[in-house]
């Protein structure tokens, strides 16, 4: 049963919806939230689908907006891509706190005349001006949707806000941006969980106002080296993703990779800008000073800390982190049959997060008191001087015109001076019947530091100070320096090598892992007059202590393909710098062959062929050796007697291996030697006694002849080949001596073709005539 107070709150409900001001105050609110969704579904458009189409379409840009103005609100779209329903979840946190802040500035300010009403009331209130947002937003995107055009991906994508999401969400921004309001506005009493949120939005305040201009900085620096500057508008609906991703990693939490089937990738402060993220996390110690200084000159002042009021804002830290690890911050992306991929916070980031709290917790009390005594100054800037002397003298008397409850939380019970003891400190709440006036108390602030004590204490904490620097800023010029000793330095060392074609250097930097006999082509002579690599971007892929893959972007003669490295960490230099060994070299296998020398030339090497390899099958010399990447000329040593072309060996990595095959064939110099020689036969033929020689026909190996001559020389060959020849006819005519039957025989003319075998020996053409048979 309600009581008397809550029905008649509960029953101004109707009438103030009927009325100007509860209507006023629904438009209010529901054009607040619309506005914030409509602006960062324009930021989202510009940024997502300009890059990727163009925005001439109306229908484009309303649909991008729509789309974009639901997924800002509604933590995520649902995407049908080739057949598929993916599922992709953000939640834009820059819009939901900017929407809540719209929301708590308007109900706080339009709402004091509530101030009478009972709890039930206000909660009813929250409620119907939530609902009445939240579906306004969901019925303007529901149906929204940008399609294929857009993007390109050949009538197959259309993307649209989930309305349940969009509705649910937006529903608890508004009510929970109404119910502060409210609460502000009343002027609720304090209460220690109030105490404790508003300690927990202080520190999230500070960190904000510090990290939040380095995130968006070096995201900025980042988007614009990569040319992707119109992404910036992306910034604002997402900076509360940005933020929370540097806080995180500043208290030495991390960031996830991770997919279905795969291992998680893990990155540090160090990871991030060759190392410079490694700055953050001293700027998050120097923080925990200036958060316990702040922190603590808005708590009641006591003489001895009070340990009972330090552990909420670590708790209230845990939960709030525990929520933004496991839904806010990350970005997910799920198929139904096809797993998912996600980026977000490590698991035990909301831990370090809520150490760093209960160190600014445990700080705050008595972090105020030894900042005012080395300086009232320092303290004033660091706290705010409203702050610092309400700190020092308590709250306003009763009466005074500051009576109205104090905003930023300070607890106005009772202020204890310095030096009270502990026994009175724990009665620290006065009691008064109705209508009694306490007598003013005295309150002090603390006493001031003694000179001699206070230089000894401000060369103490400087040394300390000064050590901690010193130590944090080698540890953090550490992680930079070990940064930039990437292992992808190590693979652009390398690859660099091969582009200016020093085989030998990259030989001695990476061991080729193959016999000497074997390294011919790993020389500088083979790669002189080589077209080489191109290096282009080097990256890395995966990264662990003591291993990195690293994937480098290569071209060579405008083919482009990538080859990926296995880089091994190797022992620390100076017991503290990163090294990184690489073992993997980039050969190509390769096949040379020859079907008439045994040797041939790559580049400027020279290289012996193997009578035996025969891997050409017609080829009679071969040999299987190694090459780094290039295109490679083949060519044949030079001969008086051999004409070759010279070819071309493609060695490309990534595929079977390359070949080149040298065909050679006799040329105008072992043309003319070889005939020389066959005319030189056949006048032999033709003279005794070398005419009885078993290379000469039969008809002229005669010792009875009148006449012996040659008549006709061959002119060329009827086959001319460099391992033989057959040439053209000779004559020689020959005539009988008279004899017993025949006083006057007839001349006789004998034709003839001579052939052999060719050989090259010492620089000369050795000609072998094979015997005639006839």
């Amino acid at each position: 049963m309600l009581s008397p107070e809550s029905a008649a709150s509960l029953a101004t409900l109707v009438p103030w919806l009927r009325s100007p001001a509860g209507l006023t105050r629904l438009g209010l609110v529901t054009a607040a939230v619309l506005v914030t969704a409509i602006f960062s579904g324009v930021l989202y458009t510009v940024a997502l689908v300009a890059p990727a189409g163009d925005l001439a379409s109306a229908g484009t840009v309303f649909g991008g907006v729509l789309t974009f103005a639901g997924m800002a609100l509604g933590a995520g779209v649902s995407a049908g891509i080739l057949g598929s329903t993916i599922s992709v979840t953000v939640f834009s946190l820059g819009t939901l706190l900017a929407t809540w802040g719209a929301v708590h500035a308007l109900t706080r300010r339009g709402t004091a005349e509530e101030h009478g009403l009972a709890a039930i009331g206000r909660v009813a209130r929250t409620v119907v001006e939530a609902v009445t947002a939240a579906t306004a937003l969901t019925i303007l995107t529901a149906f929204a949707s940008v399609g294929a055009a857009e993007f390109d991906f050949f009538g197959q994508f259309s993307a649209r806000p989930r309305w349940f999401t969009t509705w649910l969400v937006t529903a608890l921004v508004v009510a929970i941006g109404a119910a502060t309001g409210r609460r502000a506005a009343v002027g609720a009493a304090p209460h220690p969980v109030t105490t404790a949120l508003r300690e927990t939005v202080r520190l999230h305040a500070l960190w904000l106002s510090v990290f939040g201009p380095v995130a968006v900085v070096a995201v900025a620096i980042a988007l614009v080296r990569d040319d992707n500057a119109i992404t910036l508008l992306a910034i604002p609906p997402m900076l509360g993703n940005l933020v929370a991703a540097v806080i995180a990693l500043a208290h030495l939490g991390a960031m996830t990779l991770s997919e279905t089937g795969a291992s998680t990738e893990i990155g540090w402060a160090w990871d991030i800008a060759d190392g410079h993220g490694a700055w953050c996390i001293l700027l998050a110690v120097i923080l925990l000073a200036v958060g316990a200084v702040r922190l603590g000159i808005h708590r009641e002042r006591s003489s001895v800390p009070v340990w009972s009021r330090t552990w909420q804002l670590p708790a209230i830290t845990l939960l709030v982190w525990v929520l933004l690890a496991a839904l806010a911050t990350g970005i997910r992306m799920s198929a139904g049959g096809f797993g998912h991929i996600g980026i977000g916070l490590a698991w035990w980031t909301p831990f370090t997060v809520a150490i760093a709290a209960a160190l600014v917790s445990a700080g705050a009390e008595f972090a105020p008191a030894v900042a005012y005594a080395l300086s009232p100054r320092l303290t004033a800037l660091i706290a705010g001087s409203a702050a610092t002397s309400r700190w020092l003298h308590g709250p306003p008397p009763a009466g005074s015109s500051d009576e109205a409850p104090l905003d930023d939380g300070t607890e106005a019970t009772a202020v204890l001076p310095l030096g009270t003891d502990e026994a009175d400190d724990a009665e620290a709440t006065i009691v008064l019947s109705d209508g009694a006036t306490p007598d003013p108390v005295p309150v002090t602030g603390p006493a001031p530091m003694d000179p001699r004590t206070k230089r000894r204490v401000v060369i103490a904490g400087s040394v300390i100070a000064g050590l901690v620097l010193l130590v944090g800023g080698f540890f953090v010029a550490l992680s930079i320096v070990n940064a930039q000793r990437s292992p992808a330095g190590t693979v652009e060392d390398y690859l660099a090598l091969l582009a200016d074609g020093q085989a030998e250097a990259a030989g001695e930097l990476v061991d080729p892992g193959i016999a000497s006999d074997e390294r011919v082509l790993l020389s500088d002579a083979a790669m002189s007059g080589a077209a080489l690599l191109e290096v282009g971007e080097v990256r890395v892929d995966d990264r662990g202590s003591d291993s990195a893959t690293v994937t480098a972007s290569l071209s060579l003669d405008g083919e482009r393909f990538e080859h990926t490295f296995e880089v091994r960490g190797g022992e620390k230099r100076f017991g503290v710098l990163d090294t990184w060994t690489l073992d993997d070299p980039l050969l190509v296998p390769v096949t040379l062959g020859s079907d008439a020398q045994d040797s041939l030339l790559v580049g400027d090497a020279e290289v012996t062929l193997d009578e035996s390899s025969g891997f050409f099958g017609s080829s009679e010399y071969g040999a299987e050796l190694y090459a780094y990447p290039g295109i490679y000329e083949v060519s044949a040593p030079e001969s008086d007697y051999v004409s070759t072309e010279a070819v071309t060996l493609r060695a490309t990595p990534g595929g079977a291996g390359a070949d080149a095959m040298l065909e050679s064939e006799p040329s105008d110099g072992l043309r003319e030697a070889v005939l020389e020689q066959v005319r030189a036969r056949v006048e032999q033929c033709a003279t005794p006694p070398t005419n009885m020689d078993d290379v000469c026909p039969s008809a002229v190996r005669d010792d009875d002849l009148a006449e012996l001559t040659v008549t006709t020389q061959p002119e060329d060959f009827e086959r001319l080949e460099l391992d033989g020849f057959r040439a053209e006819d000779a004559v020689i005519t020959i005539r009988p001596n008279p004899g017993l039957f025949n006083d006057d025989p007839d001349p006789e003319e004998i034709e003839f073709a001579l052939d052999g075998s060719i050989s090259i020996e010492g620089g000369e053409v050795v000609v072998d005539f094979d015997d005639t048979w006839w």
